[in-house]
């Protein structure tokens, strides 16, 4: 009895971790699809928002996001990979800049 109790505080707090991972970012610099910032551990879609809004803040401070575009990439002709799900953030730098960042979030979606 006392193991399984055991084991049953390690599974919950396993689950709980994954619950509560923090997002991370990967891929390039976002000013294309191509260097696409890539969003691991998004757990839905106010945790994929809430990681834009982080990146922002932390790469572009004042920043204020002004419209979010989801984008669909079907695979090449070619069939070289599984169709790519992106969403272009367009934002104003605390300059008055208008700015587009592509972010890919194919892992949240699928």
């Amino acid at each position: 009895m006392k193991y399984f109790a055991l084991f049953s505080a390690l599974v919950l707090a396993g689950c709980a971790t994954r619950e509560s991972a923090s997002p991370i970012f990967s891929g390039g610099n976002g000013k294309s699809r191509e260097d696409a910032i890539v969003i691991h551990h998004g757990r839905d879609d106010a945790a994929v928002r809430a990681a834009e809004e982080s990146w922002l803040r932390y790469r572009h401070s004042g920043a204020r996001i002004v419209q979010r575009v989801p984008q669909v990439v079907a695979p090449s002709s070619h069939g070289s990979g599984p169709a790519r799900e992106y969403e272009a953030v367009t934002f104003m730098t605390a300059a008055g800049e208008t700015r587009t960042v592509y972010f890919d979030i194919t892992e949240f979606v699928r």
